[in-house]
């Protein structure tokens, strides 16, 4: 039955339910049970550290290209059923990496894997605001993402001991129990509501998609005639991809440091604490010492965290620098943001940061590969070249940032509300 359809007197009733099963659902599907130990399994089926990540450039690819097309789709069809196929499509993503031996077996699990995410990115987001829309509540979707990221961030802590506990028995033991949990999600999901378009949404769509081309174009002539702007796509997110692919490179890590498996997840756990416990201290940071210094500081930081990783075989060096990096990139991440969308005029903004973002990640699509044969070398070069890419990316861009603070007040977390800070 379609939202739109149903009576105003089970309002109250049937929207505390679909939170309820919204809720519930991203727990299982956020579940990674198997992620702990995902670069271990992967060697361990005969796939070497270019091959690995050259399957972080695949799966970046996939996102680029279905991204924006399939959340049009969801807003010119029905946005319940995009969620089904978002959620089958990681479910099956799943069962392909628990299957696969040969490459081109791992490489369909992570095209899958882009899809779901490109999926659920905009659509669950949309769902979730029109739902409270329809029972008279959106003044409660707020309180409901905060419950949907507070679900995502339990499923998470908890899949860290959880799954090094199972892997410790059989890798593929923690990917079948993923694709389990997955698989209640999705079920969870098919009990949601519909959530049709109106009638008239065609012509809307059309109308959007003209727009949507207009501010393309705007965005891009912005950013072609302030080039330096691209030197914070290498800062931001180029970095972040950085940042991300240390995942496939702590496993042998923890293994050259004589780490056993079941407690891979403790220490994994204890860096995503420190994030979110830093996260929490930005402001506070950003309006003690601005945003210059702590964008230095935590580079530098990051950058002699990947060298001693690279140099030590000291568990205890190792955790160090583990909750280094998750506190260093967690800092800097949001001041970065702030930054760069003061920069852009307001009627450009959204369009602009995606391009931004988009540039930053299509340059990780040719280094993902990169890192991986440095890494086939030795896990020591891999980190070493990971922290070489932090600091070379981030350095880039800090002399256009000194210049940035020499003539702006930029104190403050907020972007500036005019949006028409000029960085030439």
């Amino acid at each position: 039955m379609c939202v739109d359809e149903m009576g105003d007197s089970a309002h109250a009733r049937v929207l505390k339910r679909c939170v309820g099963l919204l809720v519930v659902q991203k727990f299982f599907s956020s579940t990674l049970l198997y992620g702990v130990v995902a670069s271990l399994f992967m060697v361990s089926r005969g796939l070497d550290y270019t091959e690995i990540f050259t399957l972080e450039s695949i799966l970046a690819l996939v996102l680029f290209l279905v991204d924006i097309p399939s959340s049009a789709w969801a807003d010119r069809y029905d946005r319940k059923w995009m969620l089904v196929l978002g959620h089958a499509a990681a479910v099956m993503s799943v069962l392909f990496f628990a299957w696969a031996r040969p490459f081109w077996m791992f490489a369909v699990s992570y095209a899958l894997s882009g899809v779901g995410i490109a999926i659920l990115s905009g659509v669950e987001s949309a769902y979730v605001y029109d739902l409270c829309k329809a029972f008279d509540g959106q003044e409660h979707s707020t309180r409901v993402y905060a419950w949907l990221n507070a679900a995502e961030q339990c499923a998470t802590l908890l899949s860290f001991p959880l799954g090094s506990w199972l892997a410790m028995h059989s890798y593929v033991l923690a990917v079948y129990a993923t694709a389990a949990a997955n698989a209640v999600g999705l079920f969870l999901v098919l009990l949601l509501p519909a959530q049709r378009v109106r009638g008239n949404q065609g012509q809307e769509d059309d109308q959007r998609v003209t727009n949507q081309r207009s501010a393309l174009v705007s965005a891009w002539n912005f950013i072609v005639s302030n080039p330096r702007l691209l030197l914070l796509a290498f800062a931001g997110p180029a970095v972040w991809v950085v940042f991300n692919g240390f995942n496939y490179l702590n496993q042998p890590l923890f293994v050259r440091a004589g780490l056993p498996v079941h407690d891979f997840g403790w220490v994994m756990a204890a860096g995503s604490l420190s994030a979110m416990a830093i996260s929490l201290l930005v402001g506070r940071v950003n309006q003690r010492f601005g945003f210059m210094g702590p964008i230095v500081a935590s580079t530098l930081a990051m950058s002699a965290a990947f060298a001693c990783m690279a140099w030590t075989n000291h568990l205890a060096w190792i955790v160090v620098s583990i909750l280094i990096l998750n506190m260093g990139e967690s800092l800097r991440s949001p001041l970065l943001n702030s930054v760069t969308n003061s920069l852009v005029p307001s009627e450009v903004r959204a369009t602009a940061l995606s391009v931004l973002t988009a540039v930053g990640t299509l340059l990780t699509l040719i280094l993902n590969p990169v890192i991986g044969h440095f890494a086939d070398h030795s896990v020591a070069a891999g980190l070493l070249f990971s922290g070489a890419l932090v600091f070379l990316f981030s350095l880039g861009g800090f002399p256009f940032l000194l210049c940035i603070s020499r003539h702006s007040a930029l104190r403050e977390m907020s972007p500036d509300p005019s949006g028409d800070a000029n960085p030439r």
